[in-house]
Formats: structure tokens, sequence, C-alpha cells
């Protein structure tokens, strides 16, 4: 088992946004031909036919030749040429060939196989990442909070697609109430459910409203299957099985194992590459979630902030770069982080991509706090910040 899951790691697949196409175009285009050349020889046969079919009506029926003897022979010498008949054949083959073509393809329903299958492109509603970015495992189940809200089955579905917003505030809930900053498991009792989901709601039509979310939920989740809907103890929560992959858990893994990691330049890597596609389930917004945002960003932040500290002179300029801006991403008017990006930039001869950057971050100052920035561009130039 764990050999397989070994070899599974080897395998990725691209989540993408927009529809869910079945073939890619080259595919489409080929079996428009198909179809077209299918539809035009027949009708071109059933116009041929009816052409020879008024013809023989208009003469005698096979008329006698000249001993008076009714000739098939004699009629289709005089009535239809040669060359007619080739073209007849021909269409008919055609109408044939083109017919057997297209059923062979996609006559039977399925979706061919290929670059542009769902089999091999899984695909998502939201917005596009690239393999790299996510290196996300061909088989299991993830489930992804940052930046939008998606829950990605083995064959590559987003089941969240799926989901009315009262069941994507359900299962936000019900995850986030399943674990804490320590990845200990937790849970939320029914009457925080209630006032959290149906706060308006009369007593009498809360429960109902409750338990036809949750089981209209659960036959959701079971079609992906790892993802179960428990109530125990007075608690409901989420529990995964190992096939699951979740992505704010993998935070707080890699947070935990910071400090101890023998490579932490590669840990801040992957955290980086974690939590720098966007900000935590940038996708929905309920007025009862934003505390929990900016608790979640807040820490990520805080964390970054110290991390970087402690692996700068492990990290070359474009990592401490993309440092920089992933700590913007959460907090726009971080000081350190604005300092970092600029002396990173000039570092990386971008002065004018740095003096721009300073321009649009005053401006950003002054309209969210009523105030202007007090520093420089010149004095910040030469903050060495944790230069030696």
């Amino acid at each position: 088992m764990k050999r397989a899951r070994k070899q599974n790691k080897r395998h990725t697949f691209q989540i993408h946004s927009g529809r869910h196409p079945i073939l890619n175009n080259s595919e489409r285009h080929y079996n428009c031909v198909l179809f077209s050349t299918f539809i035009i020889s027949a009708a071109a046969s059933v116009w041929l036919a009816a052409l020879s079919l008024s013809t023989i009506f208009r003469k005698e029926l096979l008329p006698p030749n000249r001993n008076g003897i009714f000739s098939a022979q004699s009629f289709f010498s005089n009535e239809l040429q040669s060359r007619e008949y080739f073209f007849i054949i021909l269409i008919v083959v055609l109408a044939f060939l083109a017919g057997y073509l297209y059923r062979k393809n996609n006559g039977n329903g399925k979706p061919v196989k290929g670059k542009g299958t769902a089999e091999n492109s899984p695909h998502s509603t939201m917005n596009p990442q690239s393999a790299e970015e996510l290196q996300i495992p061909h088989t299991g189940i993830h489930i992804l909070f940052f930046e939008n809200l998606r829950i990605i089955s083995g064959t590559g579905e987003d089941i969240a697609a799926k989901l009315t917003p009262k069941l994507k505030q359900l299962f936000i809930l019900l995850t986030i109430s399943s674990i804490d900053f320590k990845t200990r498991f937790k849970g939320i009792t029914t009457e925080k459910l209630n006032t959290t989901l149906w706060p308006d709601h009369p007593r009498e039509n809360v429960k109902n409203n409750r338990n036809v979310s949750i089981n209209h939920l659960r036959s959701l989740l079971d079609e992906i299957g790892g993802i179960e809907i428990v109530y125990n103890k007075n608690l409901w929560y989420v529990s995964f099985d190992d096939s699951v992959r979740f992505d704010l858990m993998d935070y707080f893994k890699l947070k935990e194992s910071f400090m101890k990691s023998d490579d932490p330049r590669k840990d801040m890597k992957n955290l980086l590459n974690l939590i720098g596609k966007g900000k935590l389930l940038d996708d929905c917004n309920f007025d009862w979630l934003d505390n929990y945002k900016i608790k979640i960003h807040e820490d990520i932040v805080s964390f970054l902030l110290k991390a970087v500290q402690m692996v700068n002179n492990k990290m070359d300029d474009d990592e401490l770069l993309s440092a920089a801006q992933v700590i913007l991403k959460y907090d726009t008017l971080n000081e350190f982080a604005m300092q970092l990006k600029i002396r990173q930039l000039l570092k990386l001869g971008k002065t004018k991509a740095a003096r721009d950057y300073f321009i649009t971050y005053t401006n950003e100052y002054k309209d969210i706090l009523g105030q202007n920035y007090k520093q420089s561009f010149e004095k910040i130039k030469n903050n060495g910040l944790f230069d030696n």
C-alpha cells in the first residue's frame, strides 16, 4: 500500500478553470468533419436515388430492344451513364465510411481518450493553476482552501461546483471546526452550528433545515469517498481517511515542522508554493467566516516574517522576493515585506519596478491610513534589513 502511494506521487494533474470539456478542439473538429461528411453524403445519395427513380418512371419501364425483348442492359446503357454509377457508388461508400468512423470515435457516447479527456486533464470551475504550482497527485482526494474552495475527487472532478452557498458554508464550518492550529481534531456543537448558519430561523425549522442540508452534503461527499460527516459525543466534525489531502492542514504541518527541519530552504519553497496561490477561501464571503480568515492570515504573516529572517542567508534574491510578495498578499501594508521587496528588486536590477512599487505602496498607505508614509525611497534603498 505504501509503495502504491509513493508511485502515485509521481503523477500530477493540472487544475484549470472554466468548463469541463470532454474533447479538445482538434477532436471536436475531427468529429464535426466526419459528421458533416456523413450528412452530406447521405443527402447526396438520397438525391441521386430520387433522380434515378424519377428517370425510371418518366420512361417506359425497361423498354424493349430492337428484338422486342425487355432488356435491363439496354435501359441502363441508354438512361444512366457509367460515370453516374461511379458517383453513386463513391458517395454511398463515403457515407458508410463516415458513419462508421463517427460511430467508432464518438457514437458510443463515451469521451475519446487522449490529451483533452476528463480522465487525463481534470478540471475545476475556479481560477487556473499550473501543475507546477499545485503538484497534486493524480490519485487521491484534495480539499483546497487557499485561493478558492475546491474539493477535487480522484478523477479530477470539483465537487465544490455542485454545492449551493448554504452547503458550502456547512462544509467549510464543519471542516475548520474539525481542526485547530495544532492539527488536533475537535468539532462543533449542534447549537453553534444552528446559530452560525441559521441565525434568524425559528427553532422548529432549524432542525429540519440542518438535517436536510447535512444529508444532501453527505450524498455529494459519498460520490468521491474519503470524507465523512460524523456526529459523536454531541459534536459534529469531518473525518478524512488517508486518501485525503487538505492544504490548510498541510500549512499547519509545515509550520509545525519548519523550526526543526533539516532543509528549511526547501520547506520555505513548499510553504510559499502552498499559500502563495491566494488568500484563504477568497471566493467565499460569509460574515461568520471573516474572523477566521483574519486569524489565519495574521498567523501566516507572523510565521513568514519569522521564517524569512531565520533562513534569509540560505535563500537567493528571487526566493526572497517571492517571500516578500506572499507576505504582501496577506498584508498589503506590511512594512518589512515592502522594504524587502524593494531591496530585492534593486538587487535584481529592476530599479524602475522598485520605484513604481514604492509609489503604489505609499498611495495605498495614505488611502487606508489617511496619512503619508514617512520614509523616503532613498532611505529604504539604503536600509540593510537583516544584512550583516
